[in-house]
Formats: C-alpha cells, structure tokens, sequence
C-alpha cells in the first residue's frame, strides 16, 4: 500500500494497480499482520479517486469485498462467503482480506487513515485498497494451518496468482462501479446476500449476540442476549 501511496502523489490514474508476489510489511485492519508466504499468494493495492473523505472509503471495503467474493467464486470456490467487514471466508477459515485507507490529496497524499463507518461516495480524495489472496498455498504454517485457506486448497485444483488477478480485476471493477454510481444503496443488500453469518451469534464492538443484518449506512446490528439491538462499527467481529 505504500507504493501505492507514492504513485498516488507522483499523479498515477484512478484505477492503478501495485501488485506484489511477496509482502516484507503487509498488515490487516488495526494493525494486525497479513501472512505472506511468498509462494503462492496474490497481494495487490488499486489506487481509486474520487472520494471525498475516509467514510467514503469504509462504503468502498464492502463493495471491494463483493467483487473479490463474484472472483473467487469464479475461480471455483463456489462456498465462500463475505464476514463483516472485510474478510472472505470458507467456512472458518480466511481466504482473502481487505484493507482500505483514505488519502487526502490537498496535501500531496500524506493524510491517510483507516475507514470508519461507511458512507457513499462523493468527490476530491483518493482510497487505496490492498487485498490478500491465497492462491497456491497447499498448506500454512502452525496456527494459521487451523484459520487459513486457499484457492487450490478449495478448488481442488492447481491455481496460479497471475491467472487469479485476471480474475480479480475482472470482478472488482463492476463492483466499484456500480458503488460509485448507487452508493450504499446497491452494497447493503448486495453484500447482505453473499454472507451467510446471519442468525449465527458472535461477539462484536463489547456485544454478544445475534447478527441480524447491515444497517443502511453499513454497520452491523446486533441482537444481544438481552434482546436489544445494537449497531456495530468496531472491527472485530468473533463468531462463536
């Protein structure tokens, strides 16, 4: 993502890609690192203009998970399924993660943050958004063994990451474009009908419960053991 970021301020296009076999720094939402085997992974950052603000941006990780989850599935992981908010899942275990960060470009891309609670897209700004594929993987290391997977581990099959990027870029960009042009409008169901952790109980944001379903503007909502509804916009989400 930090090359990203330099070919944002060196005046790169909306929609340049950085992509990388290996990551010597990847990290996840709050810091948290993304293992990077180096044989076998896919690891990309798209650069993409045109929003106005870092809530801005957090809308973009849902609509960026829609089209990673459509690619995945192409590829032959018909079970996968979107967790909140930025994780793909088969079964318990990870396939791909997402990481959005808003850049302000009135100071030559040196404000950056993460995404908070989403919002539709406006105008000035830019978001980079790194994702993290397991590919060719067949096996992980220790305990990642137990909460990892990948493509040719799912599909049964031999896959290849440049044969996977075709693939992604192929589902991200309809998927961006249809959040640029109707918002959350077009996300919140969207995503809603490819995750299946609806009705499962989890702990998120202090809460133990329910999931229900996105609010409006994205959030999740939380049924708690006493019956109250919540709004979730912490991202740590622990299905149980």
């Amino acid at each position: 993502m930090d090359e990203c970021g330099a070919a944002l301020r060196a005046g790169a296009p909306d929609g340049h890609v950085v992509v990388a076999r290996r990551q010597s720094a990847g990290r996840g939402r709050v810091g948290r690192a993304w293992h990077s085997s180096g044989d076998g992974g896919l690891y990309l950052s798209v650069l993409l203009r045109g929003f106005a603000n870092a809530a801005a941006a957090r809308g973009l990780t849902l609509a960026v998970g829609i089209g990673v989850l459509d690619a995945v599935r192409t590829l032959g992981v018909a079970g996968a399924t979107l967790k909140w908010p930025n994780d793909v899942l088969v079964g318990p275990r990870k396939l791909a993660g997402i990481l959005t960060e808003w850049v302000g470009e009135g100071d030559g891309g040196s404000t950056r943050r993460e995404a908070p609670t989403p919002a539709a897209p406006s105008s000035p700004g830019a978001a980079i958004v790194g994702i993290g594929l397991n590919v060719a993987q067949r096996s992980f290391p220790g305990e990642l063994a137990a909460i990892a997977t990948s493509i040719a581990v799912e599909s049964g099959r031999p896959a290849l990451p440049d044969d996977a990027l075709a693939t992604l870029l192929a589902g991200l960009e309809p998927a961006v474009d249809s959040f640029r042009r109707d918002g959350l409008a077009w996300v919140v169901p969207a995503w809603s009908a490819r995750s299946d952790q609806w009705g499962r109980r989890a702990r998120a944001g202090g809460v133990e419960g329910v999931l229900l379903r996105l609010a409006p503007e994205g959030s999740l909502i939380v049924r708690g053991d006493d019956g109250r509804e919540s709004v979730v916009t912490a991202d740590a989400v622990e299905l149980l």
